[in-house]
Formats: structure tokens, sequence, C-alpha cells
């Protein structure tokens, strides 16, 4: 166990020994969770706010940094500090707020709510943070609630949503080398953005790939009221999206200080509480807020959550929070109507509660497992890909497959095309996609041979997931996110695409869908056949097989054959690929049928592989 672990437990058993104390010698004492509402100021009036009647432009009744010293020097431990407003970073001294509740109050988990209008002072005030706090925790939630104009539509401030990205993308940044530094992207569903949630759930998904996506209802009273309503059945359809990526470790959904994705499920079986209370107008789960955690406004006024009244303004009572909580406490204690209390508020009602509500706990371990299980996919599959085209004379055809490359929604991939020094213009085709489609290299390779353009285009590949694909194919925009996902899911190292034919003659049809297809599925498990229209492998496997040999017909078949032997291997059931059927038509369709039989099949079942010297066919033969 390292010696971060050991930290994190050691001051988790000190915190959980001192409220157990405070609580058994009936000791007043403070909230384990508390949400501080920082500030009335926002730069943005976005159409969804509930705190929308409280925003100020300037705020003479906002807690001085003084007056909160005060108070967090008569609080007890704290487990959970959330950090919200209006906006909360337009306080120049949430860096010294945020280290007062770190020296006095112990507190390690710190979440700041932002809309990330301010990338240079979010930046500079979570880089503060870090060094003032060495062994704090800190999660920045970037406000998303669209792509491009509807983001700026919904926050009524155009621009808002180049500048959210921008500070998410600085963030993200920080955090690659800062284990305890996590960045989430937070979107409210609502009427205005609910039929464009698919869309944004792909970009934040596949473009922004925060540590976590995190989805909450539109509530309470927003400035907008038309924005209220949502479709229950978006909501729960995303829910099922979110909780299929995660256990299909398609995302990470996970805090890199969170190593046994405890937060991660909380969330998954948080979501779908929502859900059912969102329907059933019922209780799901007994509400502890006012008991396991509290909420502190700007002026000092302090609610058991957002839409209870107020217990008092701290002001009034010497700063002393305990004073005000504890008598509450004890009443509500007693008090059995709160069993009645639900709502679908995600931080001040469901999340401080889960841990308390012990009758969740076989969901919550059912789920967990499914995580852990997502997670070793994802460790076992890395997310970057470097997709190798050989070209010879493809002027025809690699402008397709280029186009439908640029479309793709999942975005982290390099193109490399190993051109055999053609002479149709393959290579200004290729050059002209290098705007859209910027990681594009293009390498000329004199030695002509498709097993050694793959070699090639290997060696030059920086990443280490490897996609190799033939000029005449398209696919479809959502093909490398189905890749990816399904060989998370099923854990392989090596795997094949299916095909289908670009064409509408029925004996191609016929090939395909009833020959091909079934054949390839078949024969996978033990004895693999694929085409070279897509095959996907690590570059460990690749390296450990040593390529694609350079002297033989059906190079491809026999890598992977190879390749099957030291890791797992599929054919993808939802990665597919149009190829052209220009083999069928210069070759005879019966004829061609024929020769992948005994040649492709039988020949290599019984005497090997071909040799290249037999001329079988020459790279570039069919183009």
């Amino acid at each position: 166990m390292d010696a971060t672990v050991l930290s994190d437990l050691s001051w988790l058993l000190r915190w959980a020994a001192r409220l157990g104390w405070n609580t058994v010698s009936r000791r007043p004492f403070t909230p384990p969770a508390l949400n501080f509402l920082v500030t009335r100021r926002c730069d943005l009036r976005c159409k969804h706010c509930f705190f929308w009647e409280e925003l100020e432009s300037q705020d003479p009744s906002e807690l001085s940094l003084d007056e909160i010293r005060q108070i967090v020097e008569r609080m007890g431990p704290l487990f959970s500090l959330v950090l919200s407003g209006g906006e909360p970073f337009l306080r120049k001294d949430l860096t010294e707020i945020v280290k007062l509740f770190y020296d006095h109050n112990r507190v390690k988990l710190i979440t700041i709510l932002t809309d990330g209008q301010l990338t240079d002072r979010v930046t500079s005030s979570v880089d503060r943070i870090l060094v003032e706090c060495p062994e704090g925790l800190l999660i920045v939630g970037v406000s998303i609630d669209g792509i491009g104009s509807l983001h700026d539509e919904i926050r009524q401030k155009h621009g808002a949503f180049d500048r959210a990205v921008a500070s998410f993308a600085a963030l993200k940044e920080r955090s690659r080398n800062e284990p305890r530094l996590g960045v989430q992207t937070c979107t409210v569903l609502m009427r205005p953005n609910e039929h464009h949630i698919f869309d944004l759930y792909a970009y934040l998904r596949d473009e922004l790939s925060p540590d976590r996506i995190s989805i909450n209802l539109v509530r309470q009273d927003p400035l907008d009221p038309s924005v209220s309503g949502v479709d229950p059945n978006v909501y729960l359809k995303l829910v099922r999206m979110i909780e299929k990526d995660t256990y299909a470790g398609r995302i990470r959904n996970r805090f890199p200080f969170d190593r046994f994705a405890l937060s991660t499920v909380a969330d998954l079986h948080m979501m779908n509480l929502v859900y059912a209370t969102y329907t059933t107008c019922r209780p799901q789960i007994t509400c502890y807020a006012g008991l396991s955690s509290g909420v502190l406004f700007p002026d000092g006024s302090v609610f058991p959550c957002e839409l209870r009244q107020s217990l008092g303004n701290l002001r009034e009572h010497g700063y002393d929070l305990g004073k005000l909580w504890f008598p509450y406490r004890t009443e509500l204690r007693r008090n059995k109507s709160r069993a009645a209390c639900f709502c679908t508020h995600e931080i001040d009602c469901f999340l401080p509660s889960l841990l308390l509500n012990v009758t969740h706990y076989p969901s919550l371990v059912r789920r967990w497992l499914k995580v852990f299980r997502g997670q070793r996919r994802m460790q076992q599959r890395p997310v970057s890909l470097s997709i190798v085209v050989p070209t010879l004379n493809e002027a025809g055809y690699v402008g397709a497959l280029l186009e439908s490359l640029s479309t793709q929604t999942y975005r982290n991939f390099e193109l490399i095309v190993v051109d055999g020094d053609s002479h149709d213009g393959t290579a200004a085709i290729v050059e002209s996609y290098r705007t859209r489609l910027p990681s594009l290299r293009l390498i000329v390779e004199k030695e002509r041979g498709l097993a050694r353009a793959r070699n090639v285009g290997a060696r030059a590949a920086s990443y280490q997931d490897l996609v190799f694909m033939d000029a005449d194919g398209i696919v479809d925009k959502d093909f490398l996110a189905t890749l990816v996902w399904e060989m998370r899911k099923k854990g392989l190292q090596v795997a094949s695409a299916r095909t289908k034919p670009l064409s509408r003659r029925m004996f191609d049809l016929f090939f395909y869908r009833l020959l091909l297809d079934p054949g390839m599925r078949l024969l996978q498990f033990f004895f693999p056949i694929v085409t070279g229209a897509c095959i996907a492998v690590t570059r460990e496997l690749f390296d450990a097989v040593g390529g694609f040999d350079e002297t033989i017909h059906f190079e491809d078949t026999a890598f992977v054959k190879k390749a099957a032997r030291q890791g797992r291997f599929r054919v993808l059931k939802g990665a597919c690929v149009t190829t052209s059927v220009r083999r069928l038509d210069a070759d005879g369709r019966v004829r061609t049928l024929w020769k992948l039989i005994i040649y492709g099949v039988v020949r290599r079942l019984f005497r090997g592989e071909k040799p290249l010297s037999d001329g079988f066919y020459t790279f570039g033969k069919f183009n």
C-alpha cells in the first residue's frame, strides 16, 4: 500500500474518531459536509438559475474573509466542502477561504463549481490551492450545457462556450501531472437542451474527456420557467448511456485520486434514484440533509438544504455554526416527518444521504463490481489511435475515406498515409485534407508492398493502439468511437471490423452478408479470417508477432492468426467498414469467391501461407 493511500486512510480515521466522540458525548458539532455559496455575484444570467433573485453585481452583505475565519475557527472537522455561488472565482480571496477550511477543519475533499468564464483567474487560483493545501483533493466542475451557440443562448452571454472550454482545457492540462486535481463537466438537463443532450454527451465524452460527466436535472424556480418540464425518458436514456459507457470502460468517469471509484458508484446510483423520484414523485431515499450536510449562504444565513427555511444567521449567533446546527439536528432526529421529504437535489439530498441509507448498500456493491470491471478494461485499452492507410494510385477512393475520417466523433487519433509513390495524384488528394485532419502525415515509401507499407506506418506511429485500414473503405461518423468501445468492453488486444459492400448488386450483398461476415464470425475462434478493411491491434501485440509478413499473400489474415494466439481476438459487431467491390469487378465474382475459398482457407489450412513470389496478386492490382 503506497504512502498516499496510508495518508488518506489515516486522515479518514482521525476525522471519523473526532466526529464519533462528539456524537457520543453529545457535544455540539457541525455537519461533516458543507455547501458554501461564497458569493451572490455572477457574470452570467443563466436561464435555469434558481438563485437569480439573489444575484448581485456587488454584494455588500457578503461575508468577509475575517468573518469566514471566525466561522471556521468554531467549526468541527469537515469531510467535504463544496464552494459555489454565483461565480466563486469572482471572489479574489477564494484561495484564502479554501486555506482557512483546510487549516482549521482539516477538510480534504474540496469541490469548486464554476461557469469557466475567468480562465486566468481559475487556473491561477487552482495552482495556488494545490500549493497551499498539499494534502487536499480538489475537484473543479466546469458548467457546459450545450455545444457552441446553444450554450451561449442558455447562459445568455456570447462566447460563454468558448471561454468555458478554454478553462476546462487549461485545467485538464494541469491535471495530467497532478493526481490531486480532478476536472469534471457539469451539465443541467433542461427543455432547451434535451433534444441536443446526446450530441453534447458525445462531445464531452470523446472531445473533452473529463474525469467525470455530471448531469443534473433543472430544479426549483428557474429564471426562465419554460426550461422546466424535462422529458423523463430523455433523462433515463442519458443515464443508461453513461452507465453503459462506464461499465464497458468507454469513459473513465472517475477522479484520479478516487482509487476505488466510490464517487463513480455513488453518482450512477444517485442518477437512478433521481429518475425514480422525478417520475413517481415519491421519496426513494431517506434524506439526511440537516444531519449530514448543510448550506451556508453568502450573507451568513444557514440552511439545512437550499429548499428548506433558514435556521438563522451566523452574524447573530457569534459566528458559531454549532449553536445553530446542534439544536436543529437533535430536533430533526426526533421528527419522523423528514421521511416524507423528497426532491431531485443531487448535492444537498442524495450524495450526503447515500452513505447513511444502508438498505442501498447491496445495489451499490453490484454497481461497484460492474464499474471495477469497466475500469480494468479501460486500463487494458489505451484511447489514442494511430490509423495507418497504405495507398498506391488510390486517387479514386482515398478522398472518400479521408472525408469520413475527418467527421469522426472520436477525435483522439493520428492518421498516417503510406503511399507507394503513386502517379495518379493520390498524394495531392491526401495533402488537401491537412486542414481538416491536423494530425495527418504522408509518408512516401518507394519500395512497394502492402505489408511493407503497413509496417512502415506502424514504425512511424506515435500511439500505442494501431488501426490498419484499406484506402477504398468508408466509415460512419461513430466508427472509431464504436471500435474503441467494443474493444474495451470485450477486453480485446486485436480485432477486425465487419464489412459491407459499396454496391446494391444481389451477388455482392449475398457474398458479404451471407458468406464473408458469417464466415469470419464462425472461424474467429479457431482459424481467423479477416479482410484488410480494418485491423486494430495494440502496439505491444503488434511488436510481439513481428508485424506483417512481407513475404506472403493474405498477410492480414496471417497476422491476425498469429496475434490471436497471444492476445484476445474478435470480429467486432458494431464497427463496420463499407468497402468498394473493385476486386469483384476486376477478377470476376465467381472467380474471386473460388480464390478466397481455395487459397484463403483450404490451402492455408493444409499447406500454410502462399508465398508472395507465386504472383497471386500484387499491391495496387485492382486500382
